[in-house]
């Protein structure tokens, strides 16, 4: 990452913004200054994992040179509008930053041209009829967008726009999303757009349109899927379908302040191009939702329903809890089985007629109950962390000087898996997680002393 804050830099010879399948893209951020270089000279690589024309890439442009025949992708791009509710051929035009493309390729890409530094303002349709209010936009900066700084410098336009962004997964063939007001997104959405992608917006019911400033202020580093953020994200769980080749994700999050209807806390389910077989959405209010989000009582339900584009056996698993004395149980009313997946999961059932079917599944949430038949493994006694570890169920042993001390659990890469406060007594059940080492750490005295613990997961 070069950050650039005032002064002059004068670079003669070649500039290059790397990219690779095993990194993440190489960040420039310009906040102030002047840059001096030739734009014949600027170079901003796009790493791409699947060359085959059956993918489709959402991208943007952070330059103003690019277009088809010297980016490297030598297909047409194609941009969305939403009054007409059509995809247009760019022709050899350049790429424009702000906008979104639609792009094919069989060869790595690059972005070339002088590098836009500045803010940009895009004009947000919503053509009832058409468009149905979502627009499609790039990011036009030579690093990733911060969704949350964007919404921070339009003040009032949560007003006019839903408070959620979405992006193209090529690899499962289905939108992911970030919904800002829960702080939580599925498959790696984190809150930040990466450099030279294309995101989707959506303008709400009601409004006509917007205008957006994507700024320069909303730059930040691009990193991993996930940030290195300790941030306390709400109690929610991640549901994962796939048939080992294809894959598509939800979430259900518990906010008091939500309601059982649709409201901001709530993302729409936007369907992929009909590759994915199988994908799955939470049912609210007659409506799909992808992220749906409701405030937790006991023994609450939440419905599913699937698109099955394809008959077939799939599983489906939590991929991420952050739920602490809750058991997730999967009704499927088709088969009259009833799985708890934090013990027994995963669950794999078949589909044998194709089509959209919102009857047959169905999740339970209940308090989750000790027993004295779990396995034990304590540890650290003298420290005061004993944990447990069961079937994927990490419990912390919580005596009473603990109560309100903050804690953190991070993976093996240093991601924040889970961040919060320690609330009750007892055997407190911090999670399920995949197998594999990670590290809790408790925060004591407000922070100023930190006990750590490195914990295996199998």
């Amino acid at each position: 990452m070069l950050t650039q804050k005032g002064g002059t830099l004068n670079l003669t010879g070649e500039f290059h913004l790397e990219s690779a399948a095993d990194k993440v893209n190489a960040s420039y951020i310009f906040t102030g200054g002047t840059l001096n270089v030739d734009a014949d000279k600027v170079f901003v690589h796009q790493y791409i994992p699947v060359k085959d024309l059956s993918r489709v890439y959402f991208m943007g442009s952070p330059t103003l040179g690019a277009n088809p025949i010297n980016s490297g992708s030598g297909y047409q791009m194609r941009w969305f509008e939403n009054q007409t509710d059509m995809w247009h051929n760019n022709g050899i035009n350049n790429m424009t930053p702000g906008v979104g493309y639609a792009v094919y390729t069989l060869n790595n890409l690059l972005l070339c041209g002088a590098i836009n530094t500045e803010s940009i303002l895009v004009k947000l349709y919503r053509t009832d009829g058409k468009g149905y209010g979502w627009n499609f936009l790039g990011n036009p900066f030579t690093s990733a967008l911060s969704w949350e700084k964007l919404i921070d410098a339009n003040s009032g336009i949560e007003d006019y726009i839903e408070n959620n962004y979405w992006l193209w997964d090529p690899k499962d063939a289905i939108y992911n999303a970030f919904n800002q007001e829960s702080g939580v997104g599925i498959g790696g959405a984190d809150g930040t757009i990466p450099s030279n992608h294309g995101f989707l917006v959506k303008v709400k019911i009601g409004k006509t349109g917007a205008e957006l400033t994507i700024p320069r202020s909303a730059q930040v580093e691009n990193k991993s899927n996930f940030l290195k953020s300790t941030s306390v994200k709400p109690n929610h769980l991640k549901l994962r379908v796939g048939n080992g080749e294809y894959a598509d994700e939800l979430a259900v999050v518990f906010i008091d302040e939500a309601n059982d209807g649709i409201d901001k806390f709530d993302t729409e389910k936007r369907f992929g191009d009909g590759k994915n077989p199988f994908e799955i959405y939470t049912i609210n209010s007659s409506t799909s939702l992808s992220i749906n989000t409701v405030p937790y009582v006991k023994n609450k339900e939440v419905g599913l329903g699937f698109v099955a584009r394809k008959s077939g056996t799939y599983t489906i698993d939590l991929s991420e809890l952050n739920l602490s004395g809750v058991d997730v149980i999967l009704k499927d009313n088709l088969a009259s089985n009833e799985i708890n997946l934090l013990k027994d999961g995963p669950y794999t059932f078949s589909v044998n007629t194709t089509g959209t079917n919102n009857s047959r599944f169905v999740l339970k949430f209940t308090d989750s109950v000790i027993t004295s038949a779990k396995p034990v493994e304590l540890s650290d006694d003298e420290l005061n962390l004993s944990y447990l570890v069961d079937n994927g169920n990490l419990y912390v042993s919580v005596v009473d000087s603990m109560i309100g001390e903050k804690y953190s659990l991070f993976d093996i890469s240093g991601r924040v898996v889970k961040s919060d406060v320690l609330d009750t007594a007892g055997m407190v059940n911090i999670g399920r997680y995949p197998d594999g080492v990670y590290i809790l750490t408790l925060y004591s005295n407000k922070g100023e002393n930190t006990i750590s613990k490195k914990i295996v997961v199998k």
